[in-house]
């Protein structure tokens, strides 16, 4: 059997603006992998009933360190061939044994020349502030024929789906992930500092523990 995804919290749909924060706890014992897993990702609902597998925006670890992807498809009912897909491999560094707080300001629009926005800032050990951006990004943030999009927090490493992946991962010696939610707060609304921002989570053992794990 393969855990590929250990969801934490899925959003309801919504289209236009949305703040998201959040803390995460990375434990001491965390062992960096090529293999990446994503934490946070907006997904998105078409208005042909289906929905894109791979989301317009997520928030992954890889290497040690966070990564962002954006996704967009300018053409109404695009195929994924149509894609503009652009990565920051490396917007911080995790540290283990800390909590890493994250606060994601968002306003989606699809057009190229629109006014759609992802604002990220991420500190480690407390609360950031306009000063802890770690991407300002400013385009086309959703694909062209969504009529909604929700945000799921959940631990999904999807190369574990596939056989030869697993292998190397376990050589590597990366056969677990396990992470600490807490201080979750997500409003549809653009971010206000001092609204959204994450207070100290009251300890590890009262957050929400996501472990995912190969078997």
């Amino acid at each position: 059997m393969h855990n590929t995804n250990s969801p934490v919290l899925k959003y309801p749909d919504h289209f236009t603006d949305r703040a998201v924060s959040f803390v995460i706890y990375i434990p001491s014992d965390f062992e960096e992998d090529p293999f990446p897993e994503i934490i946070c990702q907006f997904k998105e609902n078409r208005v042909n009933g289906t929905y894109s597998t791979n989301p317009p925006f997520a928030l992954a670890i890889k290497n040690g360190v966070f990564s962002i992807t954006i996704r967009t498809i300018p053409i109404a009912f695009g195929s994924d061939d149509d894609r503009t897909v652009t990565t920051w491999s490396d917007v911080g560094t995790i540290v283990p044994g800390n909590w890493h707080y994250f606060v994601i300001d968002s306003h989606c629009d699809y057009t190229v020349d629109g006014n759609g926005y992802h604002k990220v800032y991420m500190k480690v050990g407390s609360a950031p502030d306009v000063t802890n951006i770690i991407l300002d990004y400013v385009g086309p943030t959703l694909y062209n024929d969504v009529y909604t999009f929700y945000v799921v927090l959940a631990v999904y490493k999807w190369d574990w789906k596939v056989q030869e992946n697993v292998d190397t991962s376990i050589a590597a010696g990366v056969t677990k992930r396990e992470y600490y939610f807490d201080n979750i707060l997500i409003q549809d609304e653009p971010l206000l500092f001092g609204t959204a921002e994450p207070t100290p989570p009251p300890s590890e053992a009262s957050a929400a523990s996501q472990i995912l794990q190969y078997f």
